[in-house]
């Protein structure tokens, strides 16, 4: 199972059981609710949220889990003459939010955007930490980011 801290949204390797902690979570400026660290699986995720698709801009859409998730963390799909980028991303990526991003282009690998998927701050941006932004990435183009950011994701695959 999948298993994804309910607090901040970060996605763990595949397990038989949770964390013992989520290391986002154990830092003292994290806040953790009164009754603790908790846990859901990616499937009762799947099966109680979904994500929404919008129009911020020319161009540019938001994505976001519905209900809110983790601490609601919101990504941007935008669309430009050079290619087509995916900033950030939420906890929940499944094949709905796939399709959406190739019917809206998909997102491009070219010489002249060569970071297609674009993170940032590597404590509060805990996207680029969940094994599902892997998961978008191999579905979609190779995950890039700054080495600086490795140590805090929880997943290393297809980086």
């Amino acid at each position: 199972m999948t298993h994804l801290c309910v607090t901040c949204g970060t996605q763990f390797p595949p397990a038989d059981n949770p964390p013992s902690h989520c290391p986002i979570c154990a830092d003292e400026r994290q806040f953790v609710g009164l009754q603790g660290q908790q846990w859901i699986t990616l499937e009762q995720l799947q099966r109680t949220n979904r994500n929404a698709l919008y129009q911020e801009g020319e161009d540019i859409w938001g994505i976001t889990t519905v209900p809110t998730f983790g601490i609601g963390q919101r990504a941007l799909f935008i669309r430009t003459g050079k290619g087509n980028i995916l900033w950030d991303c939420v906890s929940l990526i499944d094949s709905d939010t796939v399709a959406l991003i190739n019917a809206l282009g998909g997102i491009s690998e070219n010489s002249n955007f060569p970071s297609s998927l674009l993170r940032f701050h590597g404590r509060v941006e805990s996207g680029v930490r969940r094994r599902s932004y892997v998961r978008l990435a191999a579905l979609l183009r190779p995950l890039r980011g700054h080495a600086e950011q490795r140590a805090h994701v929880q997943s290393h695959a297809g980086m």
